[in-house]
């Protein structure tokens, strides 16, 4: 039977799956689905759906509910209506009991977002495990309105705004999401109209979460400014997720054209021919190169995209530096990027660390939070971003403090260290906003010449922020207005 055949009392919302599920092009009759089962409303629905198609467009389907413990006793519930749900209808199922650390070094992320990444790869590993063609997941059109919100508020480009898809590949097998041009509120008419159980994840209610304040606030007063706003939001994802796909394309043409060299532990790609395309291409390029070596599903950010783009491919013949999981090299007109073998210990780190090479490069691009070592002094510089009270004590520029912080909202973030160079200069705290040049400023405060070399300078596009451990420019200080800083901390001074 072809994928168009429909019954004519079909519920509206198994005949939604079809038309998405035909128009999309998301699966053809006789493949084997691995369906992701939480027991909520949203994952016992997309497996109802699939068990009603199943017979018709001849699936198999095999179910797999992953029950990570953090909610105590409600989880051991949830697998066990998971269990009795499938076994009611015959539907294979896979349990996993992964435990996560809540003590785990993960920087900023959650718990939530340490599951995902992890449910992700056991999913792919599974599939593959059980010889399964694809793996099916519930999200529903309000997930994906949430998430273009989410991407949103993180100022995120085509890549983020085009939300979620509807096939997307994974690194083994295609992820599809049957669900994703369907409401939750015709999922719950849906359940309701065929009786069907569900659970409710308690965790779903709390504001701590981003997501939930989007679901349970900014959307329902989206809603009452426009009624239709899901079918907008889901729209104008789908129409960006076209652009992505033609800029991707675009990039993929670009790529194997200045593609030198490609083998697992080394990729190397002309520097000049990379420097002459759109900086919007060169971005993309770069960010395909990081993610090759990246761990699997994780998208380099915007800040390290930047850092090799402003940093290794603008810098010096034998310039490098590492970033998240690779070292990037500049080699002559080639572009190197190699990955950092998985039992290094900088793998383990908590943040982002970069390591300039010993080669006299004047310049290390920054990505926040993280830790730098500056060669030249041997010193280490953490920096991060916090929240700001007007209260709050910390030097701000006066004498020759080692650490420091600045008001993150008066400087764009391209950040980085570089040496002092002639003609450099500052408007130093306490001298009425007089700008003076960074020479005339050592001299005043008698560094010897043989330190002014070492002495690593933080600079943004607006100009140097701090002559490190000695001097800040007044226009980057905290004030009563201040909201969220940047904090700079010197581990190792110069000269100890």
């Amino acid at each position: 039977m072809t994928l168009s055949a429909c019954a004519t009392r079909t519920p509206p919302l198994i005949r939604q799956v079809m038309r998405t599920i035909r128009t999309r092009r998301l699966l053809d009759p006789g493949v084997s689905l691995l369906v992701a089962l939480s027991g909520g409303p949203d994952s016992v629905a997309l497996v109802a759906c699939l068990h009603h198609l199943a017979p018709r467009w001849h699936l198999q389907l095999t179910a797999v509910h992953f029950n990570y413990g953090l909610r105590g006793h409600e989880s051991d519930e949830d697998e066990a209506f998971v269990a009795a749900f499938c076994r009611h209808r015959a539907i294979p199922l896979l349990v996993e009991r992964p435990r996560l650390s809540r003590d785990a070094p993960r920087g900023r992320r959650s718990v939530q977002e340490m599951a995902r990444e992890l449910r992700y790869r056991l999913l792919e590993e599974l599939a593959a495990r059980h010889g399964c063609d694809r793996i099916a997941l519930g999200h529903t059109a309000d997930d994906q309105a949430e998430t273009v919100l989410l991407w949103m508020l993180r100022g995120a480009g085509t890549t983020g705004l085009g939300g979620m898809r509807h096939d997307r590949r994974g690194s083994r097998v295609h992820f599809i999401r049957p669900l994703l041009d369907c409401s939750r509120e015709a999922v719950l008419a849906y359940l309701q109209s065929e009786g069907l159980p569900y659970r409710r994840d308690s965790s779903n209610q709390s504001r701590v979460y981003r997501r939930n304040r989007i679901r349970h606030d900014v959307l329902p007063l989206l809603k009452e400014l426009n009624p239709a706003i899901l079918r907008v939001l889901c729209r104008q994802a789908d129409l960006l997720a076209e652009d992505e796909h033609v800029l991707e394309e675009e990039t993929d043409r670009h790529l194997s054209r200045l593609l030198i060299k490609r083998e697992p532990a080394l990729l190397a790609v002309q520097r000049d021919g990379l420097l002459a395309l759109p900086t919007g291409i060169q971005r993309r390029i770069i960010r395909r190169l990081l993610q090759t070596h990246q761990a699997a599903g994780k998208v380099p950010s915007l800040r390290q995209v930047s850092a090799v783009l402003n940093g290794i491919v603008r810098a010096r013949n034998g310039a490098s530096f590492r970033i998240a999981r690779v070292v990037i090299t500049r080699d002559s007109d080639q572009v190197i990027v190699i990955p950092v073998p998985p039992g290094d210990p900088a793998n383990r780190n908590r943040s982002n660390t970069i390591a300039l090479s010993s080669n006299p490069t004047t310049s290390l691009p920054l990505v926040i939070p993280s830790t730098v070592t500056w060669p030249p002094s041997s010193q280490r510089i953490a920096l991060r971003w916090e929240s700001w009270q007007p209260e709050q004590e910390l030097s701000v520029g006066k004498g020759r403090s080692l650490s420091m912080a600045f008001d993150a909202g008066r400087f764009t973030h391209a950040l980085s260290l570089r040496s002092w160079q002639p003609g450099d200069s500052l408007c130093p705290t306490g001298m009425g906003g007089h700008r003076k040049k960074l020479q005339d400023l050592f001299t005043d405060m008698k560094i010897p010449r043989h330190d002014r070399g070492r002495l690593p300078i933080l600079v943004a596009p607006e100009g140097i922020l701090w002559v490190v451990g000695c001097r800040a420019d007044h226009r980057y200080v905290p004030d009563a207005k201040t909201t969220q800083v940047l904090i700079v901390e010197v581990e190792t001074a110069v000269g100890q």
